[in-house]
């Protein structure tokens, strides 16, 4: 059987403009002078697709704090299918009608939002980022972007998961991604964000499927979930 390299997840930066207590690798305000400068990323870039095929996705930090963020994103998308992982604070306006000149079929947002409402929400991701977030899906639908919905699950808001699908589909989103939360980083610390039993997420996990399908949400990753749970440990 051929081997093929088909997605690649790129870790443009390590800085950030939230600090997430869930966040497993602790971002920091400031990038590493350490990080790809922009002509090695345009060059990493070109060796890639020169090779493969890869649906190419885009994560941090956030990586929208990359100033040359715009020159990697057009000289991978005649190329690859393109993700962008990102918390949407810094994607209005200029940003976001920059993105619209890229084929939405290639080129897709994963926005986080870990609640329905902002008293979930904001404690773990920051004082009005859900009504800012929000804002930006709103945005972002109505400028021809599907974006998914990304909710990292932890104990204190898996309850709220059946909410979250309604909530989801109010704003017409038509795809969700859920994340285990790792035991690692800031998500050390609280015990609300500590990961929830495998049973309790396998139920929330299958609750979530049948919402989905009844609201004609796409829940996107359900099997590397279950295969992540109920595989060998260390696999």
């Amino acid at each position: 059987m051929e081997n093929k390299l088909n997605l690649i997840f790129w870790e443009l930066t390590s800085g950030c403009n939230l600090r997430c207590i869930h966040c497993r690798a602790e971002a920091k305000a400031f990038s590493s002078p350490d990080e790809l400068s922009r002509e090695e990323a345009l060059s990493f870039v070109d060796s890639l697709v020169g090779f493969a095929n890869p649906i190419l996705v885009l994560t941090g930090g956030e990586p929208l704090l990359r100033p040359d963020l715009f020159d990697i994103i057009d000289r991978i998308m005649p190329k690859a299918e393109l993700v962008i992982l990102t918390n949407a604070m810094l994607l209005r306006g200029k940003r976001l009608r920059g993105l619209s000149k890229h084929d939405p079929g290639r080129l897709s947002l994963q926005i986080s939002l870990d609640g329905p409402n902002p008293d979930t929400n904001d404690p773990i991701r920051g004082e009005g980022s859900f009504d800012l977030v929000v804002l930006v899906i709103k945005e972002a639908i109505g400028i021809g972007f599907s974006p998914t919905i990304s909710t990292v699950v932890t104990r204190s808001n898996i309850a709220l998961i059946p909410e979250m699908v309604r909530f989801a589909a109010s704003l017409g989103i038509r795809k969700m991604h859920l994340l285990l939360s790792h035991h690692r980083g800031r998500a050390l610390g609280p015990q609300e964000l500590a990961s929830p039993s495998n049973d309790e997420l396998l139920s929330a996990f299958q609750k979530t499927k049948e919402l989905c399908a009844d609201a004609g949400i796409t829940f996107d990753n359900l099997d590397t979930l279950k295969s992540r749970l109920l595989g060998r440990p260390g696999v």
